[in-house]
């Protein structure tokens, strides 16, 4: 059995270029925590009082005039009776769904842009490449505020055929 060589840098530099790839990582979530927030559904209960019913992350990724607008999870919104949006300052803000779409597990909300202070750039899938690091920040359940995870582009244009 024989193995190829996995890398043939030195220890030094092995080490020089995981401190650069974390600093590469630390350096976009600095770039973007303040644009992660919590999206919180509230439901009508039987009762008549809205209860929470759900939580999830959302990132604000463009601010036009008194409006900001946050992507998150068709999932963590459907079915809401009112939605709230929670700033990474702690500010609660109500929000409005603009568009949904269950097959994708997305939708795009409105919130008051006043409290907003960064929205996020957002990259374009068509130059990605299998290989590639990506990055997830978010705020799981809404209690886990700037949770980061790192993954890897395994395939492009995947279309569910099987």
């Amino acid at each position: 059995m024989t193995s190829a060589p996995v890398s043939t840098a030195m220890p030094e530099q092995a080490a020089t270029s995981a401190t650069e790839s974390e600093n590469d990582i630390v350096s976009a979530v600095s770039q973007t925590k303040e644009a992660v927030v919590s999206v919180t559904n509230l439901q009508s209960s039987f009762q008549g009082a809205d209860q929470e019913t759900g939580a999830g992350s959302g990132v604000i990724y463009k601010k036009d005039g008194n409006k900001a607008y946050v992507v998150t999870n068709y999932h963590v919104v459907e079915g809401a009776s009112r939605l709230s949006v929670t700033l990474s300052d702690g500010t609660a803000l109500e929000a409005k769904v603009l568009g949904e779409d269950p097959t994708y597990d997305l939708a795009v909300l409105s919130i008051d842009a006043s409290k907003v202070t960064q929205v996020v750039k957002l990259g374009d899938s068509d130059t990605l490449r299998a290989g590639e690091t990506v990055l997830a920040i978010g705020n799981p359940l809404g209690i886990f505020a700037n949770s980061v995870t790192r993954g890897v582009i395994s395939a492009q244009e995947r279309d569910g055929a099987g």
